[in-house]
């Protein structure tokens, strides 16, 4: 959206606030709330809906006619967030883009934080957030993407700095995993097409920004909280745990294999990360849930992504491995049940208490 300067010149802005959305009209007002009052003239807000069949654009519309600072486009058929969060991007036109989800919540001053940090001229701004359950109360105020969490600055294409930032890389987040933490600059973004082999995968933005980091990319990690995810809403989640886990474990390993290599120091990082993240406590409830619902949760699929996930040639992988494989899922029914019992008795107990109280 092109506003007006002082002297009557129009001018672009800076930062586009870019929602790709579809049918979380239930939560998308939440998400606008949170970020109308932080608006100045340098930044506008880009809906863009992937043919929502639920109140969405009755929402959006009406957050559009309080605050022109909206664009807000409707497709005509449901594209998949790859191609929307592309399409949001394109339609921008500030020189910096915030990707957002259309549920999450953008904390007071982030919109502030966000114009001043652009102002170095990385290409890419990785903050952090912090975790809200599905009511939006806070559960930890930040989630760390890297072990050293402290700002950063990191040169992806220099192979000694990439190095370090893989070796850093606490959770996938650092691999751009979460679009809400992601501030890019555009043009540096529009240096190469959308990959149309990764369309589908749920990555095809981390497998983009990775491509380019490459031959040339700047990150900046801010190491600071800007926005609280709402969990308890993946809309990732909506085929079953089985092929959630599938799109992390399948995705991510693939983008890492293509480039830079099946055994390469950057795949390894890459599959330790995704391992930490499905670990084998994971691993054993899907195990029980394959039993549960056979139906929805494939044990076959499971046991790929086991082999997968774990069988690296190490030997805590390997062990973990086999402890998927040889206990049976009876007793992890068991041991989850006794320990949901342990814990409601101690919800009973009354709260001990200490000196000074």
């Amino acid at each position: 959206m092109t506003t007006a300067s002082p002297n009557g010149t129009s001018r672009l802005p800076r930062l586009s606030i870019c929602i790709p959305t579809y049918n979380f009209g239930q939560f998308i007002g939440e998400t606008l709330n949170s970020i109308i009052p932080q608006l100045t003239d340098e930044v506008e807000v880009v809906v863009v809906d992937g043919a929502s069949t639920d109140e969405t654009e009755l929402v959006v519309r009406e957050f559009q006619r309080l605050c022109p600072a909206i664009r807000y486009v409707k497709l005509p058929q449901k594209g998949g967030i790859d191609r929307d969060m592309a399409t949001a991007v394109e339609l921008a036109e500030g020189d910096y883009c915030w990707l957002f989800s259309a549920d999450d919540i953008m904390f007071s001053c982030a919109i502030r934080t966000a114009l001043n940090c652009t102002r170095g001229g990385d290409d890419v701004y990785l903050c952090t957030h912090g975790n809200s359950g599905f009511d939006l109360t806070l559960l930890a105020p930040d989630y760390p993407a890297f072990r050293r969490h402290k700002r950063s600055r990191f040169e992806l294409d220099d192979p000694e700095s990439r190095r370090r930032y893989f070796a850093l890389a606490a959770t996938s987040e650092a691999f751009f995993s979460f679009m809400g933490t992601i501030i890019l600059k555009r043009a540096k973004w529009r240096s190469v097409p959308l990959n149309e082999e990764y369309v589908g995968t749920c990555w095809a933005h981390a497998a983009r920004l990775l491509a380019i980091g490459k031959t040339s990319l700047t990150v900046t990690y801010l190491a600071e909280p800007l926005l609280t995810r709402r969990d308890g809403n993946d809309s990732f989640a909506g085929g079953g745990v089985v092929k959630r886990f599938a799109l992390a474990i399948d995705g991510y390993n693939r983008i890492a294999e293509d480039l830079y290599g099946r055994g390469s120091e950057e795949a390894k990082h890459v599959q330790r990360v995704i391992r930490g993240e499905f670990g084998i406590r994971h691993f054993l409830w899907t195990k029980e849930l394959t039993r549960q619902q056979p139906a929805r949760e494939s044990r076959e699929e499971l046991d790929r992504l086991a082999k997968r996930n774990f069988r690296n040639g190490r030997l805590r992988g390997n062990v973990e491995y086999l402890v998927y494989r040889l206990l049976p899922a009876a007793p992890v029914s068991l041991a989850i049940k006794a320990f949901r019992s342990a814990r409601a008795q101690l919800r009973r107990l009354p709260a001990r208490q200490g000196p000074g109280r």
